[in-house]
């Protein structure tokens, strides 16, 4: 677990292109996250389908990839990890549930289960970022 938190030896630098990229993933995250949320979740409701709390927890869904491809969009290099930042931004979402008082345990997991997923991904596609 220690090994995980120490810092890159040297940065990981992303290219312009890749800025780019991220970027225009992160709007289209941004549009999908709002469809869900302003599209599905009304339709959801109004038929009475159950699809097993994703309507509810959707915008947590899309806003941890949203989170991390925008400020890897941002940012010319980092020096940390991918776990790392996943878990930052994770925690982060997770006391803004926590503070907002809403405690919605299945927005928590599903915060959780997306920065699972994000990180598997984000593995895939940038395998030497070690």
């Amino acid at each position: 677990m220690i090994s995980i938190l120490k810092r890159l030896e040297t940065p990981y630098e992303f290219s312009r292109t890749v800025r780019i990229k991220m970027f225009c993933l992160s709007v289209l995250v941004f549009i999908l996250g709002g469809i869900s949320s302003n599209i599905y979740r009304p339709y959801i409701y109004s038929h009475g389908i159950y699809d097993f709390h994703f309507a509810d927890t959707c915008t947590n869904i899309f806003a941890v990839p949203l989170s991390f491809c925008l400020v890897c969009s941002l940012r010319k290099s980092v020096s940390v990890r991918i776990e790392v930042g996943m878990i930052a931004i994770s925690v982060v979402l997770i006391l803004n549930e926590i503070i907002g008082s809403t405690q919605d345990y299945y927005d928590m997991s599903a915060t959780v289960i997306s920065g699972i997923l994000t990180t598997i991904v984000m593995r895939k596609i940038f395998p030497d970022w070690r």
